[in-house]
């Protein structure tokens, strides 16, 4: 996910304290703004955190016009991102398309017009200048409850005075509203016949000549600036079909290579097939890494790399990995599930060796972190002790706390199983909410002591006495959600 998630110890501690609850007069908590990168760039969006009993009322309400917005909406391969799902379905993210759906639909529309042109636009800063007025006023025109759009706009306001400007991004409710905003451009396009997908503000349109490209990204302009709304200029361009296909599927030249070995006198069982197959994605990752000295960023080449090469427990990129976060940092969550993966086989020191150079005498802003950590995690214990200096550093002085309680259980995971100096210190400086992680942090350490302490921090509340009863019987492990 791209904003910090809630770990589950987290979520049990507000079952066994007091819950979350509404009540008539509902006061807006104070909201936390978190950096996150973009994909693959060095720019950074601010992704907004809000009180859990917040999220609650925000959630609630989306889900209250939830008809109103699926209808406008229309079909989920066309509009895609986080769709509302039914109270009566067990995943609530069942019919919600991901980014990778996108890219899948825009390759299939592109090869349908091979010979055509394809648009590709993103609206600049496209959370921030959603009106809201103008958002309740569709909601109301669309058949939405009148009390239900009203309280959505109290909330909304409250946060407004907070200084967080149109929707708070980064928080799943905030996605289905940004999608409605923008029915009135989907009106448009359907109303012109295209063929086309959109993920949120990132659109993509087929023509069959330049010309109609043309004339359509200038009514979507039109449109948009009725709005307070325009593309973005660096990421709104129109291309020709065959580019895009070229950009999205980076893996067709194995697959050709493949073909004509197959078509030859000697035909390559499955085992050289894979090896085929690892080193035509060798190749494209150390493509990708030479175009970085000319300025040229591959993003499609190196997750299509790293996730190819995470199936095979492949070490190909740890060598380079360093060195290609600095230059894109947007990719550390692809490059963290690749070290996951490896980590697994029986690279785990080639794995240490990467993370202590990614997490050593480098500024990473606080998403990267996250997933830095996140990666730490799943490592196998005490696979890259060395940093474990580092990481207790970092749970005392990095100023956001989720970034410290990650911290910590990434030194708990690496440090010495008699060191408790790391865990002590953060006990005794953090609020009591962020309490739990320090509990998880020495698991595996020696029970004697970690129970001696689990004894005396239990009286600092009841959910710490559960959790750590709740670790003696079973550790916490730790899986990608």
């Amino acid at each position: 996910m791209d904003v910090p998630d809630r770990l589950p110890f987290e979520v049990a501690a507000r079952f066994w304290g007091p819950s979350p609850s509404l009540c008539e007069n509902h006061q807006v908590r104070a909201t936390e703004r978190v950096p996150a990168t973009k994909p693959g760039q060095a720019t950074v969006r601010p992704f907004v955190r809000v009180h859990p009993r917040d999220m609650l009322l925000y959630q609630s309400l989306v889900d209250a016009m939830s008809s109103q917005i699926e209808a406008t909406l229309g079909p989920s391969d066309q509009v895609l991102a986080y769709r509302i799902a039914s109270l009566n379905e067990d995943d609530p993210f069942a019919n919600s398309p991901r980014w990778t759906d996108f890219n899948v639909a825009l390759h299939q529309l592109a090869a349908d017009v091979f010979d055509g042109y394809v648009i590709e636009a993103d609206i600049a800063s496209f959370f921030h200048n959603i009106d809201l007025g103008q958002l309740e006023r569709r909601l109301l025109e669309s058949g939405c409850d009148g009390g239900v759009v009203r309280d959505l706009g109290g909330l909304l306001a409250g946060w407004a005075a907070q200084g967080v400007r149109g929707l708070p991004q980064g928080i799943h409710p905030s996605s289905p509203l940004a999608n409605f905003y923008l029915s009135p451009l989907d009106d448009l396009l359907r109303g012109e016949a295209v063929p086309f997908v959109r993920y949120m503000d990132d659109i993509a349109v087929v023509c069959h000549t330049h010309h109609e490209a043309r004339q359509l990204l200038d009514a979507m302009e039109e449109l948009l600036y009725e709005d307070g709304l325009s593309l973005g200029g660096g990421k709104t361009k129109i291309w020709r079909s065959e580019h895009v296909l070229a950009r999205l599927t980076p893996e067709e030249g194995v697959e050709e290579m493949i073909a004509e070995l197959q078509e030859g006198d000697y035909a390559p069982d499955d085992e050289q097939i894979a090896e085929i197959r690892i080193e035509r994605v060798c190749e494209v990752f150390d493509g990708a890494v030479n175009a970085l000295s000319n300025d040229e960023y591959r993003r499609n080449d190196f997750t299509f790399a790293f996730r190819q090469l995470a199936r095979e427990n492949h070490p190909h990129a740890l060598d380079d990995l360093p060195q290609v976060l600095l230059r894109m940092p947007g990719l550390t969550a692809n490059a963290c599930r690749y070290l996951e993966a490896v980590a697994r086989g029986d690279h785990r020191q080639e794995v240490a060796s990467a993370l202590q150079e990614i997490a050593t005498g480098r500024f990473h802003r606080t998403q990267e972190w996250l997933h830095i950590l996140r990666a730490m995690q799943v490592i196998p214990a005490r696979g890259a002790r060395e940093l474990a200096g580092r990481m207790a550093g970092l749970a005392v002085d990095h100023e956001h706390p989720l970034v410290r309680a990650r911290a910590i259980l990434a030194w708990g995971s690496q440090s010495d199983p008699s060191d408790y100096s790391a865990a002590d210190s953060y006990f005794a400086r953090e609020p009591r909410q962020w309490l739990p992680y320090v509990l998880v942090a020495i698991q595996e350490k020696d029970e004697q002591t970690r129970d001696e302490r689990y004894t005396r921090w239990s009286s600092e509340g009841r959910s710490l006495a559960h959790l750590a009863d709740s670790i003696k019987r079973e550790r916490y492990g730790w899986t990608r959600i």
